[in-house]
């Protein structure tokens, strides 16, 4: 055959085309003008174009001519590509879908007809014995999953199927979803993994045990999520989501609620909920076996029910921290509640000293293990008033509040951020920063709070708010699922999913004398008996080596006190302070000491 490229029209920045080139596919490719016959269709982009191979003709149909004032075009046009190219136009007997433009269409063998997809739509024009337009319906999950146009598009001939992805919505909405079209009788089916519905006011939790992202609720312009409904990522192997199914009702589709992951019951804890009417209903999903919801019996004083607060996992003490948010009662609160995980669940209201942050909603939260405490970020305190200010509720020797006022230039004011704790670098990772802001900032823990903001080697995610992050501390990388930003008319929900790498954490620079301390890589790691940890202090110095679990809980002290100055060496039996040995998973080696802190990871295997 002629094995060559052929392309019409276009958009070369000051205006569209009307002019044909071809693109010689053996030998050197080379690009040559075609010389054409006839009178020619009107310059535009954005159409379609498609090889009729019974005809041995390209056909043209729609597109946009762009002078302000022409509309999109409903015509077809058919280039002969026997001889002299010709062009000629098509008419059909019956309308087609009229003014059309960025669609996409291809050429069906098995039915001898033009398949064109656009703005919601399936319209076939079949070629034989005249053109003549049919539409098919598009099920309501591809009009939500593909947008208005713009979409990609192939000719999968081995499956004789149509794959379309993609598209975008109004102004800078873009859409990531697949479908397959079969040809035999223009069904539709997904042709990729299914995920969440777009949305913010989620929440997402990372469960140690099983290294996977649960992600519960939110609020949404879509209805893919049925009530009591849950996602879930394993962050090894497909890496594709699938919904929780299992055993039991639960809460409902929730919003503007919180979510821990509490590893001594195996659970996801759920509490509060934003609308009417709100309740202090707890619930908690199992995730180990066959997933199952049930809720919690909770005897006692509750939290006035609320939305728009963070919780936390106080891992020292197996238990959920509650702070702030909106009663549905009305105002601001500013009061820390904790619920006991361990034996029968309780309420308790802290009542902490030192002068307490103001009452805020809409802030970001983290436990900080190797300081026991919550640390609070940014937030609402009023109407009018958005505040970038940092916290520290202290849970021992007694809850205590304090403000932190790191050095360097950190975030601007921020509601809806979400935060993440990083162990391995011990700092708070938090992003979401403003509408539209797609920023990373780092407060390091570790020595004095500073902030620094992070430069990812690529641009990432579109901006941003009231996402959910969590920190996969197995793959060292911060994991993002949707949100939303904000057109100039009103807000656009996401579904994407993003991970940040950060590479190996904290590796040890190799020098003669070490200027600060240092942990060296656990022997052997991954471990199934006894490893030995071998650290290094620059000189004599009070500190302590433990191990930590992923949540940040201290599995065991193996060194404490005045520690000498140079190389020491540790070992640990794989027990924790109780004598039994560990489960296998992710853990810290954690140094700490006058001059800082260091970590190094290590595997316990079965």
């Amino acid at each position: 055959m002629r094995d060559r490229l052929l392309v019409f029209g276009g958009f070369d920045g000051t205006g569209p085309l009307d002019d044909v080139w071809e693109l010689t596919l053996s030998g050197t490719p080379t690009w040559n003008p075609v010389v054409t016959a006839g009178t020619p269709p009107a310059a535009r982009y954005l159409h379609s174009m498609i090889y009729d191979p019974m005809r041995d003709r390209l056909v043209v149909y729609g597109g946009q001519a762009d002078d302000g004032k022409t509309p999109p075009f409903d015509d077809l046009w058919a280039l002969s590509l026997s001889g002299t190219p010709t062009w000629s136009t098509i008419v059909p007997v019956n309308s087609g879908p009229g003014e059309i433009t960025a669609h996409a269409a291809l050429y069906d063998p098995l039915h001898d007809s033009m398949v064109v997809l656009s703005q919601g739509s399936l319209i076939e024009l079949q070629f034989a014995p005249v053109p003549t337009w049919v539409s098919h319906s598009v099920p309501v999950e591809a009009l939500l999953g593909l947008g208005d146009g713009e979409f990609g598009s192939c000719h999968d001939a081995s499956r004789q199927r149509l794959i379309v992805m993609g598209g975008r919505g109004d102004f800078i909405e873009r859409f990531n979803q697949t479908w397959s079209i079969d040809l035999n009788d223009l069904s539709w089916s997904p042709a990729a993994p299914e995920v969440p519905t777009a949305k913010s006011g989620h929440t997402m939790i990372y469960d140690s045990a099983r290294r996977q992202l649960v992600l519960y609720g939110g609020v949404s312009d879509q209805t893919d999520d049925a009530p009591g409904e849950a996602w879930r990522l394993p962050l090894a192997g497909s890496n594709a989501w699938t919904r929780v199914t299992g055993a039991g009702t639960g809460p409902g589709l929730l919003e503007e609620h919180s979510a821990i992951f509490a590893p001594s019951r195996g659970t996801m804890v759920v509490f509060g909920e934003s609308g009417s009417p709100g309740n202090s209903q707890v619930w908690e999903l199992d995730l180990s076996g066959v997933p199952s919801w049930s809720q919690l019996s909770i005897a006692g004083t509750k939290p006035d029910p609320r939305s728009r607060h963070t919780a936390v996992y106080d891992a020292a003490r197996d238990r959920m921290a509650v702070y702030g948010g909106v009663p549905q009662s009305g105002g601001i609160a500013g009061d820390v509640w904790v619920l006991a995980l361990s034996g029968t669940p309780a309420w308790s209201l802290l009542a902490p000293s030192g002068t307490p942050p103001s009452p805020r909603y809409d802030h970001a939260g983290i436990y900080d293990p190797v300081g026991d405490r919550m640390i609070v970020f940014g937030g609402r305190t009023g109407s009018s008033t958005i505040t970038s200010e940092v916290w520290s509720l202290a849970f021992t020797p007694t809850p205590t509040w304090t403000p932190i006022l790191p050095t360097g230039t950190g975030p601007n004011p921020s509601e809806g951020a979400s935060a993440a704790y990083d162990p391995a670098r011990r700092r708070m990772l938090i992003y979401g920063t403003g509408y539209n802001n797609s920023s990373v900032w780092a407060l390091a823990l570790d020595g004095p709070p500073a902030w620094s903001k992070l430069a990812p080697s690529n641009p990432g995610p579109l901006g941003r708010s009231e996402s959910a992050i969590a920190f996969d501390p197995d793959g060292d990388r911060l994991a993002l699922f949707a949100g939303q930003y904000n057109t100039a008319f009103e807000p656009r929900f996401l579904r994407d999913t993003w991970m940040l790498a950060f590479g190996t954490p904290l590796a040890v620079p190799e020098a003669p004398v070490a200027a600060a301390i240092e942990v060296a890589p656990p022997i052997p790691n991954p471990a199934r008996g006894a490893s030995t940890i071998r650290f290094r202090v620059p000189r004599e110095m009070r500190g302590s080596l433990a191990i930590h679990d992923v949540t940040g809980r201290r599995v065991r002290l193996l060194e404490a006190g005045i520690l000498s100055a140079g190389q020491h060496e540790a070992r640990w039996d794989l027990a924790d302070a109780a004598g039994t040995r560990v489960s296998a998973g992710i853990y810290w080696c954690h140094l700490s000491s006058e001059s800082g802190r260091a970590s190094r990871r290590m595997v316990v295997l079965e």
